[in-house]
């Protein structure tokens, strides 16, 4: 028996999730970051049978971890950044000591400077505890136009990262009447 194929065009694809924040895939992860980092604390707590994060700032670590999913506290960076696979704005937040440590180190290299000046690759390789990521700088050149104009977009409609330290979504401003 054969099959008519016509019944998807054979252009189509399921559009990607309009996920505002990154999940690395397998494989190379292309980003160029928008602007600079905020730096902070995250623990995870279950509310409503759901993992939910809960951040706070550097200088307000909290000291009692007993209220939190296995009393664990990491240190984050979260950044927007433009994601070359999903053609958007994104918050990019870093937990993993490897992924500070490489971008610490091409922000203090006085070739590289701020990553605001160049894109960045990360490899990921790996699943679970066996995960391990590498780090690519790309050579020095301006950010994409499309990315230039979303963030700008996005920042016009209220955009700001620090919204993560009250649980807010950083990409919804609050509205007037709160």
């Amino acid at each position: 028996m054969t099959q008519d194929n016509d019944f998807l065009p054979s252009d189509y694809a399921v559009p990607p999730s309009e996920n505002k924040y990154v999940k690395y895939v397998q494989g190379d992860n292309k980003f160029r970051i928008m602007d600079k980092p905020i730096f902070g604390w995250e623990a995870w707590k279950v509310e409503e049978g759901k993992d939910k994060p809960v951040r706070f700032e550097m200088d307000n670590k909290p000291i009692d971890l007993r209220e939190f999913k296995e009393q664990k506290i990491s240190h984050f960076w979260a950044m927007p950044v433009w994601n070359f696979q999903t053609k958007g704005i994104q918050v990019l937040q870093i937990t993993q000591k490897g992924i500070q440590e490489a971008l610490e180190s091409l922000a203090r290299n006085e070739d590289w400077g701020s990553p605001l000046t160049y894109n960045i690759t990360i490899n990921k390789k790996g699943e679970k505890l066996k995960t391990e990521y590498q780090v690519h700088p790309s050579p020095h050149t301006e950010a994409p136009l499309d990315a230039q104009e979303a963030y700008a977009e996005a920042v016009k409609n209220g955009f700001d990262i620090t919204r993560l330290f009250t649980n807010d979504d950083p990409f919804t401003a609050p509205s007037e009447t709160e």
